[in-house]
């Protein structure tokens, strides 16, 4: 199954959740690890081995989480936690992204605060993914509309694929490097024409 058609448990996000906001490297700007290569690398590796989820699920899990806490923030201009009135689950256990201080919301059932037994019992590092998703997600979770989520979740791919050609791109001098991008270029702008020729060829048949 593709990172992106991956619905995660309610309990397995709030475990995420938590995890991440005990690594300010991931999401505090303000803390003097932010970004660090070495540092977040390090941070993935080991919630990747708490949870025992693919890292790439979870980065793209996480990258979801914020930017719909963030779009929820911006839509109901909530000055404090208690004056939220929407509906989206995961929102008061997000807070600390926008107040990093704020203390950690708990959770009925414990989830998100307890330990996990079985992360002492054997559980294998690459589960079956019954074991982590949730089949019977409700949309309303994610008060994102699915045509946006969808070209979110592209477009976050086609960075990727950008970034992983950039150790590539270093090892070539100045020079070449113009080249390359100068080809780079002239095929984007041929595939756009070539797209735009063939819409309008079938708009005409």
């Amino acid at each position: 199954m593709a990172p992106k058609t991956i619905k995660l448990k309610e309990k397995v996000i709030l475990k995420l959740i938590k995890e991440i906001r005990e690594r300010p490297c991931l999401w505090n700007s303000n803390h003097e690890d932010y970004n660090d290569r070495l540092q977040t690398i390090t941070a993935w590796k080991q919630i990747k081995a708490i949870l025992k989820i693919p890292d790439d699920v979870l980065r793209i899990k996480w990258k979801n989480l914020r930017d719909t806490f963030k779009r929820e923030f911006r839509k109901y201009n909530t000055e404090s936690l208690e004056d939220y009135p929407g509906k989206w689950t995961f929102f008061k256990y997000m807070w600390f992204v926008h107040e990093p201080d704020y203390p950690v919301v708990p959770v009925s059932d414990g989830s998100l605060d307890s330990d996990d037994s079985e992360q002492n019992e054997g559980v294998k590092s690459e589960p079956m993914e019954s074991e982590y998703v949730d089949e019977t997600a409700h949309e309303e979770q994610d008060p994102m509309p699915v045509k946006k989520r969808r070209l979110s979740e592209e477009n976050e791919y086609d960075l990727m694929f950008l970034k992983s050609l950039a150790p590539y791109f270093k090892e070539l001098d100045l020079m070449r490097k113009l080249v390359l991008r100068s080809k780079m270029q002239d095929m984007i702008l041929n595939e756009l024409a070539a797209q735009a020729s063939q819409n309008n060829s079938f708009k005409t048949s």
